[in-house]
């Protein structure tokens, strides 16, 4: 008769870890759902193709995209600058993005190869962009909505 409550006491213990073990692992997936990073920005393929033409426009015989790799090569940087506020917001213009009408704001940044940044409105809240390379450079555009 001992030898069957000395089993069934294993038994328990075995029930009562299992238990213990199931908790923690639905813990640890409630934790790791929660505390995932959240992402911030969405990837937008209308950006996208906006990012493409404002790089392919012709700005004197050149395009921005020329223009940029020319700078990287420290020739008509401050050209380039001048160029690409005013090619930025009329591209944005033209594709119906508003500041203060259907987005919040936005921001147009180059970096690596070389310095360019240019930002108007509010800038919180959720954001779409989109991104490219040329040559050297990251090319980045964000609207905030």
């Amino acid at each position: 008769m001992r030898k069957n409550t000395s089993n069934k006491k294993g038994q328990e213990e075995m029930v009562g870890f299992l238990l213990v073990v199931v908790m923690v692992m639905v813990i640890g997936l409630v934790l790791i759902f929660f505390l995932r990073p959240k992402e911030v920005e969405e990837r937008d393929f209308q950006l996208e193709n906006l990012l493409y033409a404002v790089l392919k426009t012709s700005a004197e015989e050149k395009t921005i995209s020329e223009r940029i790799e020319e700078c990287e090569n420290d020739v008509g940087c401050e050209e380039l600058k001048g160029f690409l506020g005013e090619i930025t917001e009329r591209a944005f213009l033209r594709a119906g993005f508003i500041v203060g009408e259907n987005i919040l704001g936005y921001e147009v940044n180059i970096s690596e190869g070389m310095e360019y940044y240019k930002s108007s409105g509010n800038l919180t809240g959720r954001s779409r962009g989109a991104a490219t390379i040329v040559r050297n450079s990251l090319v980045k555009i964000k609207f905030y909505y």
